[in-house]
């Protein structure tokens, strides 16, 4: 399920629950903070934003490299929205690859 929250705790953008079965997974929730400013004045990092969250939702975690789409947006302020990454590269393909085999 992927929706907008109303309210969200401050400087958070996006928020994914996942429940699982064993180890596989049941069920995803996203969420993304609906009244953020930013993502009226930067489509690119509301982009980004879901992308990171959908990764978050396959189990991804995140990555010290902020070219990757699931890099911390903490760890990476002063990066221009339209050059944040809006599609996995290559260290979030290595997680799905760590995590799922080829």
């Amino acid at each position: 399920m992927l929706g907008w929250a109303p309210t969200m705790a401050p400087g958070m953008r996006g928020i994914t629950r996942r429940r699982s079965r064993g180890l596989q997974l049941a069920e995803a929730d996203i969420q993304i903070a609906a009244g953020n400013p930013e993502f009226r004045s930067a489509p690119e990092l509301l982009s980004k934003v879901i992308t990171h969250e959908f990764g978050h939702a396959l189990g991804l975690v995140h990555s010290p490299d902020c070219r990757d789409v699931m890099s911390f947006g903490a760890n990476c302020r002063g990066i221009p929205p339209e050059r944040l990454p809006q599609a996995p590269a290559v260290g979030d393909l290595a997680q799905c690859r760590v995590r799922y085999g080829q």
